[in-house]
């Protein structure tokens, strides 16, 4: 039989549209916050959630900064 190609996972990313609800429900699995971090040349935030030795990245839109 041979080897697996990938041997480990670093994360996994998904995009949502509210990571605060996303969070609260990883939460009840057991995943706790790690980071947040604003990739703003990219519109985006990064949320990072984790358990054990998995982590997960959410990934969401920065709010429009020209509305009201």
């Amino acid at each position: 039989m041979s080897e697996p190609v990938a041997k480990r996972v670093e994360h996994i990313s998904i995009a949502v549209s509210d990571a605060d609800e996303v969070k609260r429900a990883y939460r009840s699995l057991g995943f706790e916050p790690m980071w947040i971090e604003d990739l703003s040349d990219q519109g985006l935030r990064s949320h990072v959630i984790g358990t054990n030795n998995i982590m997960i990245e959410l990934i969401e839109s920065l709010p429009d900064q020209d509305e009201p």
